[in-house]
C-alpha cells in the first residue's frame, strides 16, 4: 500500500509532465502559426517528451526555411529568446539551453548530445556551430560565428558581416564568460578557462585561457596516463 508521500511524489510528478506537454504545445504551435502567418516554410521534428521552461520567447523570420529538429529528453529554460532568421536546429539527445540563454539562428546550430548551455548563453549561428558530444558551456558564455567589421567612415560597423564556421569537440567545456569566435576549432576533451576568448583553434586535451586563450598546459586524461 502506498504512503501518502508516494501519492503525493506521483501526482506532484503526473502534473510536472502535463505543464511541460502543455508548453511544448504552445511552443509548436506559437512556430506553426508564426511560420503561416510570415509565409517561412517550416519543417518540425521535435520530441514528445521536450521540457520547455515559462516565458519562452519565439520570433521567426519572414519568407525564410527553417528546419528544427530536438531529440528526445531535450530541455529549453525559463526566459529563453528564440530568434529564428533561417537555418537549422539539430539537436540529438539531452541538450539544455538553460535560464536567459538566447539563440539567434540564420545557419546550422548543431549538437550532438548531452550539451549544456547554462544560465544566460548567447549563441549567434549565422554560418554553422557544430558541439560534439557532453561539449557545453558556463554561465554567460558568448559562442558567435560572425563579427562586424569596418569598410568605410560613412557606413556604420554593425552593417558589416563576416562568419565563419565554429567547431567544437567532444566533451569540451567553457568556464564562464567564456568568449568563442568566428572560424575557430577547439579539440576534443579541452577546457577553456574563464573569461577567455577563443579566438585561433586549440588542441585537444589542453587546458587554455587569457585574452586571446592560449594554450596553459596539457591536460592529465587518465585512459591517455594508462595508455
Amino acid at each position: 500500500m502506498s504512503s501518502i508521500g508516494e501519492v503525493l511524489r506521483r501526482s506532484e510528478h503526473q502534473g510536472t509532465k502535463a505543464v511541460h506537454r502543455i508548453r511544448r504545445a504552445w511552443l509548436v504551435g506559437r512556430l506553426r502559426a508564426l511560420a503561416a502567418w510570415r509565409r517561412t516554410e517550416l519543417d518540425l521534428d521535435i520530441a514528445p517528451d521536450l521540457q520547455v521552461g515559462r516565458r519562452v520567447r519565439v520570433t521567426v523570420a519572414p519568407r525564410s526555411r527553417l528546419r528544427i529538429r530536438i531529440a528526445p529528453h531535450c530541455r529549453i529554460g525559463d526566459d529563453v529568446l528564440l530568434f529564428l532568421v533561417a537555418g537549422e536546429i539539430d539537436w540529438d539527445e539531452d541538450v539544455q539551453l538553460r535560464v536567459r540563454s538566447a539563440l539567434n539562428l540564420t545557419g546550422r546550430f548543431r549538437c550532438e548530445g548531452g550539451n549544456i548551455f547554462s544560465y544566460g548563453t548567447i549563441i549567434h549561428c549565422v554560418e554553422s556551430i557544430r558541439l560534439g558530444r557532453w561539449a557545453g558551456c558556463a554561465e554567460y558564455t558568448t559562442i558567435a560565428d560572425s563579427a562586424h567589421f569596418y569598410s568605410e567612415p560613412d557606413v556604420c560597423v554593425s552593417e558589416n558581416t563576416v562568419s565563419a564556421p565554429i567547431d567544437i569537440g567532444v566533451n569540451v567545456f567553457l568556464a564562464p564568460r567564456v568568449s568563442v569566435n568566428r572560424g575557430v576549432t577547439i579539440g576534443d576533451f579541452t577546457i577553456v578557462g574563464p573569461s577567455s576568448v577563443v579566438v585561433g583553434d586549440l588542441p585537444g586535451g589542453v587546458l587554455a585561457s587569457g585574452v586571446p586563450a592560449t594554450v596553459a598546459r596539457p591536460l592529465d586524461l587518465p585512459w591517455e596516463t594508462s595508455a
